[in-house]
C-alpha cells in the first residue's frame, strides 16, 4: 500500500488509540504516530502532521485547545461526551461515539483535502481485519495483492477465526464487489439437497420439479461463492465442483446441456487439508486445484496482543447496534479476557462482547468464564490501561524509562512470589533465587 501523510493520534485512553491506529493504517497510511498524554506543543508543531485526532472526553488537551485556536491543523475530534466548545467549530471534524470505521475513513478524506491530499486510492474498503500483529498484517497485504485477480484462494484455520470475513473483504476489494457474493455452509445442507442447492435443476427433473430453479452457482454468477467447510460435502460433490473451478461449466439436476459460470471461488476448511486427504473426506486433485492462494488465519490464543483492538471494535459496533453508549469494561474482565485461550476464537470473544452491551451487565459472562476457571490476575494486568512508558516518552530518557520499567517488573515478580508463597519470605526468596536479606529490603523498598 502506499504511504501518505503523517497522521498524529493523541488518544485519552491508549488502547482505542490502538484502535484507531489499525484502522488509519487500513486506510493505506502507513505513517501514523500514536502520542501520550505528554504530547506538548512544541512536540506537536515538531512533528507538523497533515492530519491529527484527538480521541478525548470532557477535558480538552492543552494542545488541542492551542491547535483550535490556530487553526493551521486538519483536526478530527472523537468523544463521547457532547462538548459544546468543539462540536459546532468549522475549522474541525467532531464525530461521536460508537464511531463506525466508515465514517472515521470518510472524515480522514474530507479533513486531508484541507492540505490537497486525499485517502489513498489504494485502500482496502470494508470490512476491516482487525489486529496490530505481524500475521494480520501480511494477510492484510495478501488480500491486496489478490482481490483484483480471480485466483483461487483456499482459508484455513480454526473455527472462528474469521475466515468468512477475509473472504469478504477479497469480493469486496474485487472487480466483482457489485455482483452477488454467496457464502454457503457446506456442512448446514442434508445431502440430499446439496446438488439442486448448488446446481439448481430443470422442469421435470423429479417429481416436483414444476420449473426450472437456479442453483447457488448461477445465483453468483459473475460474483464470488465462498464455500465453509468444503470437506464436508461427499466426494460425488466434490467431483462437480472440481467441474465447476476447471471448466466454469457444471450440470443442473435433469439439464442436457451443462451451464456456463464465470465466478470466483473461495472454500475454506477448519481441519488440515492433508489429513482429510489421508482420511478420505477431502478430493487430492480438488485441493490442489483450491490451492492457488493459501491464507491461514491464526487462532485468538496465539495473538493475544490484539484482544484489546477488539474490545474496542466491538464495543462500538454493538453499542451502534443496540443504540448504547459505549462502555468501559471493568478490569477484572479484562483480565480474564487476556487469561482465557479462547477456544472458540474471535467469534467467541465477540459474542462476548456483544451479550455485555445487550445486557448491560458483565456479570453473565463473568459467570461463564469462571465456570471455565478463568480468574483474575492476582498481578498487575496492563490491557485495559496504557503502558508504563506511554506517558513517560518525552519526559524522561530512554535509559530512565528503562529503569522504571525494570523496577515495576521487579516489584510485580516479588508480589506475585509472595502471592504463591502466602506471604512466606524464605519462600519467596528461594523461588526468585535471591538471598533473604535480598528480599527483605526490596519489600522494604517497594512498601510491599
Amino acid at each position: 500500500m502506499t504511504n501518505t501523510c503523517p497522521i498524529l493520534i493523541h488518544a485519552a485512553d491508549y488502547n482505542y488509540g490502538e484502535y484507531i491506529e489499525s484502522l488509519v493504517n487500513q486506510f493505506g497510511i502507513q505513517d501514523t504516530v500514536l502520542t501520550g498524554h505528554t504530547l506538548t506543543w512544541n512536540k506537536f508543531t515538531r512533528m507538523n502532521p497533515q492530519l491529527a485526532i484527538f480521541e478525548t472526553n470532557n477535558a480538552l488537551s492543552p494542545v488541542l485547545i492551542k491547535a483550535l485556536k490556530k487553526k493551521s491543523f486538519p483536526i478530527i475530534v472523537i468523544s463521547q461526551e457532547d462538548i459544546p466548545a468543539i462540536k459546532g467549530n468549522s475549522s474541525l471534524t467532531y464525530l461521536g461515539k460508537p464511531l463506525h470505521p466508515g465514517i472515521l475513513k470518510e472524515a480522514i478524506g474530507i479533513q486531508l483535502t484541507k492540505n490537497n491530499d486525499a485517502v489513498p486510492p489504494d485502500t482496502l474498503n470494508e470490512p476491516f481485519i482487525i489486529g496490530n500483529t505481524k500475521k494480520i498484517c501480511e494477510i492484510r497485504r495478501i488480500i491486496y495483492s489478490i482481490c483484483k485477480t480471480n485466483l483461487t484462494v483456499l482459508l484455513l484455520g480454526e473455527t472462528g477465526t474469521g475466515k468468512g470475513l477475509v473472504a469478504l473483504a477479497i469480493h469486496n476489494n474485487s472487480t466483482r464487489t457489485s455482483r452477488p457474493f454467496l457464502e454457503i455452509s457446506c456442512a448446514n445442507i442434508p445431502p440430499s439437497l446439496l446438488e439442486s442447492e448448488l446446481f439448481g435443476y430443470k422442469k421435470g427433473a423429479f417429481t416436483g420439479a414444476w420449473e426450472d430453479k437456479p442453483g447457488k452457482f448461477n445465483i453468483a454468477d459473475s460474483g464470488t461463492i465462498f464455500l465453509d467447510e468444503i470437506a464436508e460435502l461427499p466426494l460425488s460433490m466434490q467431483a462437480k465442483i472440481l467441474q465447476a473451478l476447471q471448466d466454469g461449466e457444471f450440470s443442473p439436476i435433469g439439464g442436457m446441456e451443462d451451464s456456463r459460470v464465470n465466478l470466483r471461488i473461495i472454500a475454506a476448511t477448519n481441519a488440515n487439508p492433508m489429513k482429510l486427504i489421508e482420511q478420505g473426506r477431502l478430493r487430492q486433485d480438488l485441493y490442489y486445484r483450491l490451492y492457488v492462494i493459501k491464507i491461514v488465519m491464526p487462532p485468538l490464543r496465539k495473538r493475544k496482543e490484539d484482544i484489546s483492538l477488539f474490545k474496542e471494535h466491538f464495543i462500538e459496533k454493538y453499542c451502534l447496534i443496540y443504540n448504547k453508549k459505549p462502555v468501559k469494561l471493568s478490569k477484572k474482565l479484562c483480565s480474564m479476557f487476556m487469561n482465557y485461550d479462547w477456544p472458540g476464537n474471535v467469534r467467541e470473544l465477540e459474542n462476548s462482547i456483544k451479550s455485555v452491551i445487550a445486557l448491560e451487565n458483565e456479570n453473565f459472562v463473568l459467570d461463564e468464564l469462571k465456570k471455565k476457571g478463568i480468574w483474575e490476575s492476582s498481578g498487575d494486568n496492563l490491557f485495559g490501561t496504557r503502558p508504563e512508558a506511554y506517558d513517560d516518552i518525552g519526559r524522561l530518557s530512554l535509559k530512565e524509562i528503562t529503569q522504571k520499567l525494570a523496577r515495576q517488573v521487579e516489584k510485580n515478580a516479588i508480589k506475585e512470589a509472595l502471592d504463591v508463597s502466602k506471604g512466606n519470605k524464605k519462600m519467596a526468596a528461594s523461588a526468585l533465587k535471591v538471598s533473604y536479606k535480598s528480599i527483605l529490603t526490596k519489600i522494604k523498598e517497594y512498601s510491599l
